[in-house]
């Protein structure tokens, strides 16, 4: 059994919440940016310039994922559960 949390953990319980997004945006941001890519043929660019726009491809999906927390899933949750949220909010 494991021990229940008694106090939140300020640098985890963001990155817990980033969690969601990720699962939602992840799968969608991949295949439009890798889409994006092979559409213009990157398959002809050297090693180097792949690998920098595979990372870029990594940055922007958690730059997707932050914009989906904040400016979709964070109000439409304040709008459902305005009281929670308000206690959260005030810890921030």
């Amino acid at each position: 059994m494991s021990p229940s949390v008694t106090k939140p953990s300020r640098p985890v319980e963001p990155l817990a919440l980033m969690s969601f997004p990720m699962r939602l945006t992840n799968e969608v941001s991949r295949i439009i940016w890798f889409g994006l890519l092979d559409a213009l043929g990157q398959e002809a660019l050297v090693s180097g310039a792949r690998w920098a726009l595979w990372t870029v491809g990594f940055v922007g999906g958690f730059v997707v994922a932050a914009v989906f927390r904040y400016g979709f899933d964070r109000p439409v949750q304040t709008w459902l559960n305005p009281s929670r949220t308000t206690v959260r909010a005030s810890d921030d």
